[in-house]
């Protein structure tokens, strides 16, 4: 600690206030935007309003995220209020106020504190409680000592952002290089290629099925080990998503074997946007079950190579086909047989390998080059960091 500073916690130096719960106060219609852990997060991009201002919030209070899941980042994640009289403070949220500190000197210290994300475990859910928020130690130096250190932590801060708002322009570009090749393959029709549905390229329809009613698989039904069930959030655009697995019994298993599963299916999230995400099941998932928003695609091999097919379902023109059949504005929706209506131009066998390869080596490219460019953000969330530590430290 540098010379002259003084060493405090938050509950000797601050006011500490919870806040209230408005899950029955909410109103789209409401002129008062409700603190709760989204708005923090999210930085004041995602809100929810209420007519009824339960806990009033002031300018310049400092309010902080007291429960997140295993690793998230909103854990202790501030946002300091720039408006009196517009917002109100929700439940699990806290309100910080204190007189001996230049406002966002206070919230850049309090911010995502390493002493209050030292309760994260990364295991369980973490609440952090009034008696250990009240025991963050604070650092409070001279009312000029904050002003300067603000100062130049702004100047530092808006240019690490604007070299990072460049890095994601760079990022969302090759991301968007490698779908537009994409679409301009599917989008064409060669010499020899014929047009099909999906449940062309199969024997029967009970090769394209989809998961079973909410009625017949219950989160009551879900074990810690077991058969595995794959959900929408196993589904990535290309990719599947090895995390947040859940299982049923043996005997359940058996009973809905009609929505069964195994390694190399194709699988299809017929819900959620974009909708139709699609991709294959992982060679270490050997069987099991999918849930009802998913659909199992399993076309005969002679007639469809599956990635292929993976990189048509991923592509615009199957987007479209299931976007102009969607149901519902808030949870857009398609049902199994528009995904088995879909058309799509296929040549033979041994050029779609050939296509395959082609786009294989294109995602490849992209994705170095997206690694590159995230490994570029997170040395700058590093830097933000080591310039914050600096500050605390009275080294900036």
């Amino acid at each position: 600690m540098k010379q002259g500073w003084e060493k405090s916690t938050l509950g000797e130096s601050c006011d500490f206030f919870n806040g209230k719960a408005h899950e029955k106060a909410i109103h789209e219609d409401g002129n008062y935007t409700v603190v709760n852990s989204k708005f923090i997060s999210r930085d004041g991009k995602i809100k929810k309003y209420t007519r009824e201002q339960m806990f009033p919030l002031f300018k310049n209070d400092i309010v902080m995220v007291m429960s997140d899941v295993p690793n998230g980042k909103a854990l202790a994640k501030c946002y300091l209020i720039e408006k009196d009289n517009i917002y109100s403070l929700n439940q699990r949220i806290c309100a910080i106020r204190s007189e001996n500190f230049i406002h966002k000197y206070l919230f850049y210290q309090l911010n995502r504190h390493k002493y209050l994300l030292s309760f994260n475990n990364g295991e369980n859910q973490t609440n952090l409680r009034k008696n250990d928020i009240l025991k963050t130690p604070l650092y409070i130096p001279s009312f000029d000592e904050q002003k300067r250190i603000v100062s130049k932590l702004d100047e530092c801060f808006e240019a690490i952002d604007k070299a990072r708002v460049n890095v994601e322009k760079n990022l969302n570009n090759a991301k968007e290089l490698f779908q537009s090749q994409l679409n301009e393959i599917f989008s064409q029709k060669g010499d020899g290629w014929v047009e099909k549905t999906i449940i062309d390229l199969c024997s029967h329809k009970s090769q394209i099925i989809g998961g079973p009613f909410g009625s017949n698989l219950k989160v009551k039904d879900y074990r810690d080990s077991g058969i595995p069930i794959l959900r929408l959030q196993n589904i990535g655009k290309g990719y599947f998503i090895d995390k947040s697995i859940k299982y049923i019994s043996e005997q359940k298993a058996e009973e809905l074997a009609y929505h069964s599963f195994k390694a190399g299916d194709i699988i299809l999230a017929k819900l959620g946007i974009p909708i139709g995400k699609t991709c294959i099941v992982p060679k270490k998932f050997e069987r099991g079950i999918v849930v009802a928003d998913v659909v199992r695609i399993r076309p005969n091999k002679e007639e469809i190579n599956y990635i292929f097919l993976k990189y048509f379902l991923n592509s615009d023109n199957s987007v479209t086909q299931l976007s102009s059949e969607i149901r519902g504005s808030t949870r857009p929706r398609v049902n199994i047989g528009e995904v088995r209506g879909l058309k799509l131009s296929v040549p033979d066998i041994s050029e779609q390998v050939s296509i395959v390869e082609k786009i294989d080596d294109l995602e490849s490219q992209t994705q170095i080059l997206e690694s590159n460019y995230q490994q570029e953000l997170d040395a700058l969330d590093e830097l933000k960091k080591s310039i914050l530590e600096k500050a605390f430290n009275g080294e900036l």
